[in-house]
């Protein structure tokens, strides 16, 4: 009666006849299908949907004007971060 790993795999008791072609196939049987299980669900996570953001011209130019308004405003109090340019 073959024993099983963790992972699945399944071994040979200390009872069981020696034949190992037969228990060296088994072993690449099951390493197979354990590799080819770990290559579908890394596969399944990489094409998951997503989304991309980018900056627009429109944003850049917004926000620019925003760290300036920040920095003017910062300058002016006694507070310890430094300034933004």
């Amino acid at each position: 009666m073959p024993a099983n790993t963790p992972r699945g795999y399944t071994y040979p008791t200390y009872g069981d006849p020696a034949n190992p072609p037969a228990q060296i196939q088994d072993f690449a049987q099951d390493v197979d299908t354990d590799v080819a299980t770990l290559v579908a669900r890394q596969t399944a996570a990489l094409n998951r949907p997503s989304a991309r953001v980018s900056a627009s011209a429109n944003q850049a130019t917004r926000r620019t004007r925003m760290c300036s308004r920040r920095s003017r405003r910062r300058s002016t109090t006694t507070r310890p971060w430094p300034t933004w340019a």
